[in-house]
This record gives structure tokens, C-alpha cells and sequence, in this order.
């Protein structure tokens, strides 16, 4: 796609979407007195009624007073993830688990004109928790949930003045539980439930019809009807992570049939919170976050601001030296809007009355800060957007590098070219080497040439500009190929939804290797090119520590034996469910594997249906992470690792190198050493038997790759690796 094309197609979206006015949540005074998810509860005559969820527990709240106050407990069974809706000043309520009882089909009514709670007649149906459930126009609606057999997408009716159920055309889109709805005009609304499909319901037609999908499978929230609107508060995606802080607060209009974006939630979203309304203000709490652990919070937020919805989603695109456009999404509710900008630290605005949500600057200074604000106009009020600043191109910085290309003896790099570049230096070396190669370039690529194979390299960029002389930027570092299949091949990326935050890898032993790596929020790149080695036919350990969180995961672990580049069925070593906080395993690395240095991938997730160690779509995930290793695998010798016998400090340089080597030892110099170079079949290559440590080595008969240096004699053994190109 290019560029135009890009930007244009973020406009049509932009200008689809409504969004409201940044609008700060108010925390109250007083928390609530217990901690809980799927709580349920509405407001009446200045106060709340909330029953606890996974309890009988009955509660007040007072808006007048910001107090709690404990009433007698629900006369029903206790019961986990019910659900319940107001209509007409009541608040009906029913259904969940109850850990006796099983999945519930019943129904209470509370009437808060005279605090008594009456038993209605249970549903028909099956029993379950969690399904969607409007109150409107004398009857419920209800459907769908968790049962005894799993999710299922059954709608029923009951008739609040006849006391009558009776079951209605299934909502379609199949099974799902924890879905939103609400009501407004002549229908009701739900969607979600880890099902991507939003629909609306007419009672009289029994009809379903699809509408706007944005929140798409969304799960797990709190809804709200609220004078003709749909309200979102909360909830997980369709794979059970967070969404996103600006996803966290939505409202859906029938009048335009679209969804709107309003200020995000304090502390990010939840999972099963809790929401009522008095007169029109929203106040939230509950449910369980990644933020803040057992969070007790109140907070409420005036929806007599929706009312006149200020733009929102400002952008500016197309940026150059002196031009740019401006993009903002414009409320329904506005005539007009009004757009300001100026230069950042200017005192005066330039004014545009009746501005188009496309509109664009000139005749802008280079490298200059600039911001907008855009104010809606409605009949009643005006709304003001949050201010955006951006900078004009012209600018001299140093552009991040990128390798798109690596081979054994060479990189090629790019970067973003820069307008206020005239060219680019660009300086490399070998990383612990003192001295740079330094060469400058007019294009915005290079490529890295004669470089040693299997070799850790960093590399820095520097624009050489007219305005200003600025240093070399933070350094790339990058490895040549030539180590092995483990870094060399570009194996099957991990599930991107991975998310890592209750279910992680805490800390990984492969015999004698320990990696404590906590959580990396979803994937861990431990492939480095001097890890263990086992023999063909060896055995060796690893260990796997968990989180107490991951206990529900599945723990797999594959390794690449053929260094295909590919984990099958049968490289598969450990598979494990319902884990301990510590696995811990044997693994025998099979006679026919490849020698080499080849791939080990750990993933721990929790998911429904087998775990893949490659990226599976539209994988339903609740949580997880993936780690990647390396492992070296070598043939069987009786001559013992040189490396596993060191004694004494020994370096050689060049390493690697093409025709000899010199040696750095703490060995005594006054002696005289066998110098063996051993090959990783623990094949002898080269043997010096009166070795002075001044002397040369001469490598240049030796075939390119990884051997071994041993210095020995009777009283002193030291070895060291070494690459010969």
C-alpha cells in the first residue's frame, strides 16, 4: 500500500468512528468494602443496590453520602457470574453457579419501594452462567451462556405480566458466554462473548440484524442503557487480554449506528467489573486488573457530557518541511467545528471557523513544533478536543538501522532517509573490538561486506546535516550466520496474542545453563551462539519454573533435531497440563539428530485445543508466553569437552581467523606445551609437540570452521575455541 493510499484509508476510518472529548474520571472518597467480579447491581432515588458477586450479600449505596451500608443477604442461593438488568424502577436478577447446585435457571425481582426481593418463575431452559440479559418493555430477554455442556446460543423470552418463558429464534453466530447488550428505541442489542458479530433484535419481528462490529468478540465487561445509547465499560478481547485503554469506555448511538471511543477507564480495563447509574452519572468499580492487584477504587463519570461529544483521534499526516494535514473525527452532535493552531510557544491561535475534518497547513518552517485544537459547535454547547502537537520535517537525527538481509560474511542495512540529511556515516566493528571501520554514504542503504561468520557485530549511523553536527547514534549490534540452524534459520514466529501477564516463563535450567527471564509479555528470544552441548544419545535435564498463576497452562516444548527449521510432532519432548510451578524433565537427544547448534522453543499457555509452536489465527488464547534456545548437539568422543577443562585463562586473536594464531595464556612461559586443534567430532587436526606459547599456529590448511585449542603437558591444560574462515 502506498503512502496516499494509506493515509487516505486512515481518514475513512477516522471519519467514521465518533469519539469523545477527553473527559477525566473522578475517584470518590470511599472504596467499596469488598472485592469482587461480577458483582451486579442499579441505581434508584439517589442510591445503588448491589448484590456481591459470589455471595448473598446485599448492599447500599448512598450517592449523598459516598457510604456503603450492608442490607439482609439475597434470600436466593449464593451464586457465581449471575447477571441482572433494571426495568421500571426494579432490578430483576437470576441464573449462575452455585458450587451445590450446579448450573441455576431461577429468577428474583427487587423492588426497592419496599426492599423485598420475590421469587419469579425459573427459565425452562438449561441452566447456565453468564448469558446476555435485557430488561425492556415489560419482559427479558435472554440467551446464550455457560453451561453443563459448554457455551450455547439459545434466546428466550419471558413476559413480566403473564409470569410466562417462552423460547425465541437462537441468536446467530453460534455458542458464546459473557456477551454485552442493551436496549434502546424499539430493540435490544448484544454481541461479543468471544463471538465476532454484533446484532440487534426486534421483539415484535423476531428478527436479528447485524450492526457495527467494532468491539468485535469483546468479553467479560459491563453495559449500560442510558437514554437511548449502548455503554461499554471494560472487558477482554476475544482471546482474554486487556483491551486497550482507548477500547476501554464505548458507546453505541442507533441513531447514526455507529460506535464512539469515550474517555478511557482509570487503570486500564478488567475483567468482569462492575456499573450502575444514578440520575446521570456512571460509576464503576470491581472486577479484576493487570494494573493494580484486589483494586477497590470507585469512580464515576458524568455522562451529561455526552450530550455535546467534543473531536477526538487528531492526526496529523503527510508531514514535510512546510506542509501537513490534519485529521480529526467529528461528533454527530456537532454544526460545526472551529480549528486553532500555531507554532508552540507562539502566544496568538490561527483561527478556521467551519473547518473541514481534512484540512491543510502551508507555508510551515522546517523542523518546527506545531499544535491544533479542534472546538465542536453543538446548539446547546461547545466541546473542546484535546491539543496535538507534531513536528515539521527538516530535522537532524540519527534513523534507526535495519537489517534486511544477513548473510555469513555480509549485512545490507537501510534506514529512513532523512530530508535535513545530506549524507550518512555509518561506522562498524567487532563487538568487544576497540577501532571502528568508518565510511560515508549518499543513499539511505549500505552493505556491510568481508565480515567474519558466526560473529557479533555492532554498527552506528550518524546524518551529517547543514543545521547541526550531531554523534554517532545508540548501536545496532547484529550476529553473521555460519553458528548453526539455531540463529541461521528464520523459524515460524510464536502467537502474536501471547500476552505474558499471570501466565510466564519465570526461569529456565538446561543442565548447567539458568535463565531468569520473569515475564517477556509474550516471547523470549534466549538463541544465542555458545549455548550447551550434549552428545548424540546423552541425556540432559531442564527445568521450567512457572508462575502459581500458570497452574491451569499447558506447558510444551519442542527441539529442532533435524535443524529443519521446522518443530514436528515428533521433536516434541515435553507436554505437560495442569502444571506445578516446577517441571522439570529428562530429554535424550535421539542418535539420528543433526549435529550442529539447532532451535529448543518452550511455550506455556492456556488455550483451547493443542498448542502449536507457530502462530495459529484466530487461536483462542487466554494467556501465555514462548521462549526460544539454542542447544549444541555433537557427535560422541572419548576425548572429554576441551572446554569443560579449563584451568588456566587462554585467548587467541585473530579469532576467527584465516591463516595463523597467536596466544594470550596465564600458562608459564619457561614450559613447553603439546598444542592440539580438535575438531567438534573430537578429531585431532593439528598437533604441535614442542609448543613455545610465542609461537604462531599456522591455520591455513584447515578447512573453515569451529575447533578446539588444547594446551597440555604433564603439569598444566588449558583450551580455547576457535574459527578458522
Amino acid at each position: 500500500m502506498n503512502r496516499l493510499k494509506s493515509i487516505f484509508s486512515t481518514f475513512v476510518f477516522m471519519s467514521i468512528m465518533l469519539l469523545a472529548q477527553a473527559q477525566d474520571w473522578e475517584q470518590l472518597g470511599n472504596n467499596t468494602p469488598f472485592y469482587k467480579d461480577h458483582t451486579n447491581g442499579f441505581g434508584y432515588d439517589n442510591k445503588a443496590y448491589v448484590l456481591e458477586g459470589d455471595s448473598k450479600r446485599f448492599w447500599e449505596y448512598s450517592a449523598d453520602t459516598d457510604t456503603w451500608t450492608q442490607l439482609d443477604d439475597f434470600p436466593g442461593m449464593s451464586r457465581r457470574v449471575a447477571i441482572g438488568d433494571e426495568w421500571d424502577g426494579k432490578y430483576y436478577y437470576g441464573f449462575g453457579f452455585n458450587s451445590g447446585a450446579g448450573y441455576l435457571t431461577d429468577l428474583w425481582v427487587f423492588d426497592p419501594a419496599d426492599m423485598s426481593f420475590t421469587e419469579l418463575p425459573s427459565c425452562p431452559c438449561i441452566g447456565r452462567t453468564h448469558p446476555a440479559f435485557i430488561a425492556y418493555n415489560d419482559k427479558i430477554f435472554m440467551g446464550t451462556g455457560t453451561t453443563s455442556n459448554g457455551d450455547i446460543d439459545d434466546w428466550w423470552e419471558y413476559d413480566m405480566i403473564t409470569q410466562e418463558w417462552e423460547q425465541k429464534p437462537s441468536m446467530p453466530g453460534g455458542p458464546r458466554h459473557h456477551p454485552f447488550f442493551f436496549e434502546s428505541g424499539d430493540y435490544v442489542y448484544a454481541g461479543g462473548g468471544h463471538v465476532n458479530n454484533w446484532l440487534q433484535y426486534d421483539p415484535v419481528t423476531e428478527e436479528w440484524t447485524a450492526i457495527d462490529n467494532d468491539p468485535a468478540g469483546r468479553v467479560a465487561g459491563t453495559q449500560l442503557s442510558y437514554q437511548g445509547l449502548g455503554l461499554l465499560v471494560g472487558g477482554d478481547d476475544t482471546n482474554h487480554n486487556h483491551v486497550p485503554d482507548e477500547e476501554t469506555f464505548m458507546m453505541y448511538d442507533p441513531s447514526v449506528e455507529e460506535w464512539a471511543y469515550l474517555p478511557p477507564l482509570p487503570n486500564g480495563s478488567r475483567w468482569a467489573p462492575s456499573s450502575f447509574i444514578i440520575d446521570h452519572t456512571l460509576y464503576f468499580f470491581g472486577g479484576r486488573s493487570f494494573v493494580i492487584e484486589e483494586d477497590v477504587t470507585v469512580w464515576k463519570f458524568d455522562l451529561s457530557s455526552l450530550g455535546c461529544l467534543a473531536p477526538s483521534d487528531l492526526e496529523a499526516l503527510n508531514i514535510t518541511d512546510n506542509s501537513a494535514w490534519l485529521f480529526w473525527a467529528s461528533s454527530a452532535q456537532a454544526d460545526l467545528d472551529t480549528l486553532k493552531w500555531r507554532e508552540v510557544g507562539s502566544a496568538d491561535w490561527n483561527i478556521i471557523p467551519d473547518a473541514d475534518v481534512v484540512y491543510t497547513l502551508e507555508d510551515l518552517e522546517a523542523c518546527q513544533d506545531y499544535e491544533f485544537q479542534v472546538i465542536s459547535e453543538c446548539s446547546s454547547e461547545n466541546a473542546n478536543s484535546e491539543i496535538y502537537t507534531f513536528t515539521t520535517d527538516g530535522c537532524c537525527f540519527n534513523p534507526p538501522l535495519i537489517a534486511s538481509s544477513i548473510d555469513t560474511n555480509s549485512i545490507q542495512l537501510e534506514w529512513d532517509n532523512l530530508l535535513g540529511a545530506q549524507n550518512f556515516d555509518i561506522r562498524w566493528r567487532q563487538v568487544g573490538d576497540a577501532n571502528w571501520t568508518t565510511v560515508n554514504t549518499l543513499d539511505a542503504n549500505f552493505e556491510l561486506t568481508d565480515l567474519a561468520y558466526c560473529t557479533e557485530y555492532e554498527c552506528q549511523i550518524k546524518s551529517v546535516c547543514a543545521i547541526e553536527d550531531i554523534d554517532f547514534g545508540e548501536s545496532f549490534f547484529f550476529l553473521t550466520k555460519g553458528c548453526g540452524a539455531c540463529t541461521d534459520i528464520d523459524f515460524c514466529p510464536v502467537y502474536e496474542d501471547l500476552s505474558g501477564n499471570s501466565i510466564y516463563i519465570e526461569k529456565v535450567e538446561i543442565d548447567g545453563y539458568v535463565n531468569e527471564s520473569g515475564s517477556d509479555q509474550g516471547y523470549g528470544n534466549f538463541a544465542i551462539p555458545d549455548p550447551e552441548t550434549f552428545n548424540l544419545g546423552e541425556t540432559f535435564t531442564i527445568s521450567i519454573e512457572t508462575p502459581s498463576s500458570a497452574s491451569w497452562a499447558k506447558l510444551i516444548v519442542w527441539i529442532d533435531f533435524n535443524a529443519n527449521g521446522i518443530f514436528e510432532e515428533s521433536e516434541k519432548v515435553v507436554a505437560e497440563q495442569f502444571i506445578s510451578q516446577v517441571t522439570t524433565r529428562d530429554v535424550t537427544i535421539p542418535a539420528t539428530a543433526e549435529t550442529g547448534m539447532t532451535r529448543l522453543r518452550i511455550v506455556c499457555a492456556e488455550m483451547t485445543g493443542p498448542v502449536n509452536p507457530c502462530q495459529i489465527p484466530n487461536a483462542s488464547i487466554v494467556d501465555g508466553e514462548a521462549e526460544d534456545y539454542c542447544i549444541n548437539i555433537a557427535n560422541p568422543t572419548s576425548v572429554a569437552d576441551p572446554l569443560e577443562e579449563i584451568d588456566y585463562n587462554i585467548t587467541v586473536y585473530p579469532n576467527p581467523s584465516r591463516d595463523a594464531v597467536q596466544l594470550k595464556s596465564d600458562l608459564p612461559k619457561d614450559k613447553r606445551y603439546k598444542a592440539q586443534v580438535i575438531n567438534v567430532m573430537g578429531e585431532t587436526i593439528k598437533q604441535l609437540d614442542n609448543f613455545d606459547l610465542d609461537d604462531e599456529i599456522d591455520l591455513s590448511s584447515i578447512s573453515s570452521g569451529l575447533y578446539f585449542l588444547i594446551l597440555k603437558n604433564d603439569t598444566y591444560q588449558a583450551s580455547v575455541k576457535v574459527i578458522k574462515q
